[in-house]
């Protein structure tokens, strides 16, 4: 057994932390034998990353081929045959996955909120398998913290002894779980927690170390020691007589008054603690390699509060020091988080240009990261950020996402477009006729039709589509342009689809590995010609074997949840980074950056809230409670942040950046920087935020467009464009909206309905029209005779369950309504003109104009006609009427009046009439729009005629513009054709 007293070596902010311990091993460290073999050593670092860089700068430092390398590890990944001879390890339980202990904790929260239904919070979290996964997860994050720290469950009961209610004991109910059932299934399959069981390596490799057990140079650096095993391991070998211990950045400038009042938060208070695990002082630590940068304005930023009162005294009397230290520091403060990204992408594309200069850009923030590059795509630049992206972003990973997420959607409309619409769905199709079945299936079923598709075969929805079609319910140009042939392979498509549906459709609940395997079979029959060996895949590959392989089983499941809980691995499951990636170019966390050499060191994203984050004690103990289990408290996770600021700060040339506004709400910088705007005032020195001004100007100039405000359109086309035929509907529009005739009849656009859109009124209307077209056309009165008529028109909807629930119903209502109203307009009646066309012809400027309409039903009376209009919405009042804002009636009459609907005669005797038919109750009302008697509605029908007339007149003239919006029912209401006039932009700029 080895006893010595520890060695503790430091290397300084500013110094290349792994420059400099590659140098100091090559000269032999920690003895002094430069010849010996680097074979000999073993050296353990904070990350894999860190682990591969070092072993690079070995190389280049040695600049030869042939060089055996020590042995570099991370420091948690230990190898379990140099413990063989451990008596302990032989004992080792395996460790159970990180999956399969999830889905354990799944299982136990599942079995919770079975027990506790009389909670009503265990009631509503079982309705969501999303929360019941996020409950689960939150509970495996506990048991790894609580493994970490092997501070155990004993303190459990203590931290809730408290006055709480009934909440107090479901929560210690639910965490009860953790201290009793978790032990058990443990021991039931011979396994431990995996942080559990790497803290209990970390303890044998320390003993094996301590014992004798270790030959050759063996050296821990860059960890502080939080986690109490690792501290352990650090100490062993410390104390080892070839052992060496090198810390990051000690502080061994700042007093000892402040030393000895270092706060939780403080980036020293880890080192301070491991110090005094070790029995060590600050002046025991030898220093290694260069002396460092901006030693004091670190130290001096970083001064506890309790000792900030020195800051007046000790600042002016270094101000020549700091003054020399913030040379080469710049702060950018941006307005907002988009131009902070792109100055960040300036400044790495700024070093490019400088020959072999690397840069490194480090945030906590992933969003500034995903931000910056984005923009460095802007020069062509793909530059990898170490937190890697998900598998649920990456190639069949992505698609495998995209088909959980129809699973716990129920198979929408929405969701099932997005699965096909990706770039790896084939079905076996060739890849422009997919498409273009792929696009008719968009717009003549799920956007043409009310259907649900997650209720019903895709068949089944095409062949109601080609039905409504041929029944002429589907009226969009380019379902009109389908040809037969269109529709067969829309409905080849459709049985394809269903397919790969059916069975995830017909999936009843079952064990895990069941389901897993059919969203694997939908996967492959998708994707059938997909590339596997792809990195991204291969890696999605690994990942369905590890899901496969789970060592505990898992009760029957619904698809839904099985689906949840893969789109959750997909999610955490980070891919594989991409190959092409710039060399001189970095986006690291805060962690991985700690270590590695950089010129440029850009610190992005220090605002307060994100660095540091806010201190958060978790959802199940508040600090006291903390206290009593022995974990830490939050604000450590606030002092290594802290710790990883102040080792930014020592690099050569460093940018510190934040954003004046993230996203909609003002912010804040990070508590350092106000620190250091504090030391720097207090010094007598310029405040550093404006010496990132020019990079700030120059986003902007980058950002900005030379551009006028976007103007209200005010198309004028040539007359032979303009139309010369209206409708007695689309007069309406020409008045309120000239602009959607300007689309509609010389643009030849007609919006599209809106994607996976549910029964809306308008096809309700749609259908009740159609059904009581039927019924006046066969004059056959009677509520049993319109309800034949509304079976035969709804019949191709029977499968849609709100319109079967819901809108038959309605009609049923509105069927007897109307058979009881034909007994007073049936006095006088002759014959009854069911969807009657009629049109005039006359001449406006030269040209020859046509208005056409189609009445919903015209009764010929014995002494003149009376005019219906079938309305499902809100009636028009007198006032729209009369004033010509609703002419549809008062130009049908005019079309009656001059004899433009054949066979039928004005007569003495002119009525109109409006029939409400609209669902509710007391939505059933027969109303003449009109106030006056027939001979107002002449009136006011000639004088609609004169006016039309007017206004065609006014747009023969090509100096008239077809403008947008200029008497919409409300301001706020949308309008068709909004997005093309740009209607949002011009509102803005002022236009009206």
């Amino acid at each position: 057994m080895t006893s010595r007293l520890p060695r503790v070596f430091n290397i300084a902010p500013g110094g290349h932390f792994l420059d400099e311990l590659a140098q100091a091993v090559l000269s032999g460290f920690p003895g002094d034998d430069p010849t010996r073999p680097l074979s000999d050593w073993t050296i353990l670092l904070p990350t894999r990353r860190a682990a591969r860089v070092f072993a690079e700068i070995l190389r280049a430092k040695k600049a030869t081929r042939a060089l055996v390398l020590p042995r570099i590890r991370p420091i948690g990944d230990l190898d379990e045959d140099r413990l063989a001879d451990n008596a302990i390890s032989a004992d080792l339980p395996d460790a159970l996955p990180p999956l399969s202990q999830l889905f354990v904790m799944l299982d136990l929260v599942k079995a919770w909120l079975f027990e506790n239904q009389h909670l009503p919070f265990a009631r509503e979290i079982a309705l969501s398998p999303s929360q019941m996964l996020a409950l689960a997860e939150s509970l495996n994050e506990l048991q790894q913290r609580i493994e970490t720290q092997e501070c155990g469950f004993d303190g459990l009961k203590q931290a809730y002894d408290v006055e709480f209610s009934e909440h107090r004991e479901a929560l210690l109910s639910l965490l009860s779980l953790l201290s009793t059932r978790m032990p058990e299934i443990h021991e039931a399959g011979g396994t431990i927690g995996a942080t559990a069981r790497r803290s209990m390596m970390i303890r044998l490799e320390a003993e094996r170390i301590t014992n004798g057990g270790h030959q050759g140079p063996i050296i821990a650096a860059g960890s502080t020691g939080t986690i109490p095993a690792t501290r352990a391991l650090l100490e062993a070998i410390a104390r080892h007589v070839e052992g060496a211990v090198v810390l990051p950045g000690l502080d061994q400038h700042v007093d000892e008054e402040s030393w000895a009042a270092l706060p939780s938060e403080h980036p020293q208070f880890a080192l301070k603690e491991l110090l005094e695990a070790m029995g060590l002082r600050r002046s025991d630590i030898q220093a290694l390699g260069a002396t460092g940068r901006r030693l004091i304005l670190g130290s001096e930023i970083m001064r506890p509060s309790a000792t900030t009162e020195h800051w007046h005294e000790k600042l002016p009397q270094a101000a020549t020091a700091l003054k020399a230290e913030v040379s080469g520091l710049s702060e950018i403060a941006a307005p907002d988080r988009h131009i902070e990204a792109r100055v960040i992408a300036m400044v790495l594309r700024e070093s490019l240009a400088q020959e072999n200069q690397t840069a490194t850009l480090v945030t906590p923030d992933r969003d500034l990261a995903a931000r910056v590059a984005s923009e460095m795509e802007r020069y062509g630049v793909l530059i990898e950020d170490s937190a890697g992206t998900s598998l649920s972003r990456l190639g069949l990973g992505s698609l495998l996402d995209l088909i959980c997420s129809a699973c716990t959607e129920g198979f929408s409309a929405a969701s099932m477009m997005a699965v096909l619409r990706h770039r790896e769905v084939t079905l076996g199709w060739e890849p422009l006729r997919l498409e273009k079945s792929l696009r008719q299936l968009d717009f003549a079923t799920l956007r043409g039709l009310p259907l649900d598709a997650a209720s019903m075969a895709f068949a089944t929805v095409v062949a109601a589509a080609r039905q409504a079609h041929g029944l002429q319910l589907i009226a969009h140009p380019l379902v009109k342009a389908m040809t037969a042939e269109d529709w067969l392979a829309v409905s080849e498509l459709a049985v394809h689809i269903d397919a790969v549906l059916e069975p995830l459709r017909d999936a009843p609940p079952q064990a895990f590995s069941k389901q897993l395997a059919l969203l694997k079979g939908a996967l492959n029959q998708l994707a059938p010609k997909a590339d596997w060996k792809r990195p991204a895949n291969a890696a999605l590959a690994d990942l369905l074997f590890e899901l496969e392989e789970l060592g505990t089983p898992q009760p029957d499941a619904p698809l839904a949840d099985v689906a949840l809980m893969v789109q959750h691995v997909l999610h955490k499951t980070i891919g594989p980074p991409p190959s092409a990636s710039h060399r001189r170019l970095a986006i690291l966390g805060a962690l991985e950056a700690r270590l590695l050499p950089a010129d440029v060191l850009i610190m992005g994203g220090l605002n307060e809230g994100v660095w540091p984050a806010q201190a958060d004690p978790g959802p199940w103990l508040n600090r006291t409670m903390r206290g009593k289990m022995g974990l830490p408290q939050p604000e450590r996770e606030i002092g290594l942040a802290a710790h990883d600021f102040v080792q930014g700060l020592g690099y050569g040339k460093v940018f510190v950046t934040w954003a004046a506004r993230l996203g909609d709400a003002p912010a804040q910088p990070s508590r350092w920087l106000l620190r250091l705007q504090t030391v720097l005032g207090t010094a007598g020195l310029e405040n550093r935020a404006t010496s990132g001004r020019n990079y700030i100007e120059w986003a902007k100039a980058l950002h900005f467009a030379e551009a006028a405000p976007v103007k209200k359109p005010r198309p004028r086309p040539p007359l032979n464009l303009r139309p010369t035929v209206f409708s007695a509907t689309a007069v309406e529009r020409l008045v309120r909206n000239p602009y959607a005739i300007f689309a509609r009849s010389i643009l030849k656009l007609e919006p599209l309905p809106e994607f996976g859109f549910t029964p809306d009124a308008a096809m309700r209307g749609s259908l009740f029209h159609d059904a009581i077209k039927l019924w006046n056309e066969q004059q056959a009165p009677g509520a049993a005779h319109l309800l034949q008529a509304g079976l035969e028109v709804f019949a191709p909807f029977q499968e849609q369950h709100e319109i079967r629930a819901f809108w038959w119903p309605q009609f049923l209502r509105v069927a007897h309504w109307l058979a009881e109203q034909e007994g007073e307009l049936k006095q006088g009646l002759v014959r009854i003109h069911a969807e009657v066309k009629g049109e005039l012809s006359f001449e406006i400027a030269g040209a020859r104009h046509k208005l056409t309409a189609r009445a919903d039903r015209i009764d010929a009376l014995q002494n003149g006609a009376r005019i219906i209009d079938y309305k499902t919405g809100v009636l028009p009042t007198p006032k729209q009427v009369e004033s010509g804002l609703s002419p549809q009636l008062p130009l049908e009459a005019a079309i009656l009046i001059h004899g433009g609907f054949a066979n039928l005669r004005d007569g003495s005797d002119l009525e109109a009439l409006y029939m409400r038919i609209s669902a509710s109750m007391k939505g059933l009302e027969k109303k003449s729009p009109f106030d006056a008697a027939d001979s107002g509605l002449r009136e006011l029908a000639e004088k609609h005629l004169a006016g039309l007339k007017v206004l065609l007149a006014h747009y023969r003239n090509e100096s008239m513009p077809y403008l947008p919006r200029l008497a919409v029912f409300k301001e706020e209401d949308e309008a068709d054709f909004d997005h093309l006039s740009r209607y949002l932009e011009w509102q803005l700029a002022g236009e009206s």
